[in-house]
């Protein structure tokens, strides 16, 4: 019998392959909780006190340390102090084995997309449906924007015919203090995949404009069947356009499979649990995350409550921009810099004012 249950269940993994379906789920064997940011809080020491912080982390250490590689420096007196115990960090550098140097090209694909995050706070984009701004590139045409109270979720669908490309945009909160400071981090079943959780609010805000965001996407796929999708946003925005390629991916494997869809978020916020990372690890869809230094939305909701990234992050600071290994989240990266976070730094990428429209 058990030998029975093995061959029915490589048999139907066989043909969700041969049907082109990838075999998307989490594993289910765990291991002992891992807070890839547990390192970098023990290296570091405490936040000064009175420093304003949330769940540990620093509000805005704009001043303590002065800069990231201040934050890293051996002559940190409490990294001094750790320096010959078991502790340790793993190379942030680029001699990391771990990490590299992103290219010229990479760095220019991040731009553009951090532009085009950048035009979804215009109001006049959003809602006003006028694709006229500074970032708004005019080779773009503006689909149709989305909007709603309740949950203030703002989208829009656009297509670039000269990159033959799809793009889909979410605009982020439009209080990011409100966000870091008095958010409840509370976790929720996933309905797309078992065993996962994610952020209640974002699924929420994301699920306020669903139906009729996919319907806009389904209708532009169907007209225009060569086209592939770039999915981008900052902050909350970035959570949201995690929620929809999954629930894409779910809807149309091959349309809106690895082959044909790409996300780029800037400063997204951890969307669910560690399930749930592995789940999107698992579908192949290329996801880059996009941090800035200091910036603190990356490691909220806490890691320490079972929130987990996953993809690829490109760790923009003062050696470049430092791409880490694909996978879940460790200790490297921007996670080396754990307390030290500042929400300034959340409003200004690669030169780009995200969170304003200028």
């Amino acid at each position: 019998m058990k030998n029975l249950y093995i061959i029915l269940a490589f048999s139907l993994a066989l043909i969700q392959l041969v049907a082109g379906h990838p075999v998307v789920g989490v594993s289910k064997k765990r291991d002992v909780f891992y807070d890839p940011e547990a390192a970098a809080k023990k290296l570091h020491g405490e936040l000064p006190s009175g420093m304003e912080q949330r769940d540990g982390l620093a509000v805005n250490a704009t001043e303590y340390p002065s800069s990231v590689a201040d934050a890293l420096s051996p002559s940190n007196a409490k990294q001094s102090e750790l320096q010959s115990s078991s502790v340790k960090l793993s190379s942030t550098t680029s001699n990391s084995a771990d990490v590299r140097q992103a290219t010229t090209a990479e760095v220019g694909e991040h731009t553009f997309y951090t532009k085009l995050s950048a035009t979804a706070y215009c109001r006049d984009v959003i809602p006003g449906g006028e694709f006229t701004c500074k970032y708004c590139d005019e080779s773009l045409t503006l689909v149709k924007t989305f909007s709603t109270t309740g949950t203030d979720t703002n989208a829009m669908v656009l297509r670039g015919d000269t990159q033959k490309t799809i793009y889909v945009v979410f605009r982020g909160t439009s209080s990011i203090r409100n966000f870091v400071v008095d958010a409840t981090f509370l976790p929720v079943d996933y309905p797309l995949a078992e065993g996962t959780k994610v952020h209640k609010g974002f699924l929420d805000s994301y699920n306020a404009v669903r139906d009729n965001l996919v319907k806009t996407i389904e209708e532009q796929a169907n007209q225009y069947p060569d086209y592939k999708f770039g999915l981008t946003g900052h902050s909350l925005g970035g959570a949201q356009v995690v929620l929809n390629a999954i629930d894409l991916f779910n809807l149309n494997q091959t349309r809106y499979g690895p082959d044909k869809l790409e996300i780029f978020t800037q400063g997204e916020p951890r969307v669910g649990n560690k399930n749930f990372a592995e789940y999107l690890l698992n579908t192949k869809i290329s996801h880059e995350r996009l941090v800035h230094e200091r910036d603190i939305v990356p490691h909220l909701p806490p890691s320490i409550m079972g929130f987990s990234h996953s993809g690829t992050e490109f760790w923009s600071n003062e050696d470049g921009i430092q791409v880490c290994a694909t996978g879940i989240e460790t200790e490297n990266c921007s996670n080396s810099i754990v307390p030290f976070t500042s929400i300034a730094d959340h409003l200004t990428y690669l030169g780009v004012n995200v969170g304003l429209c200028i």
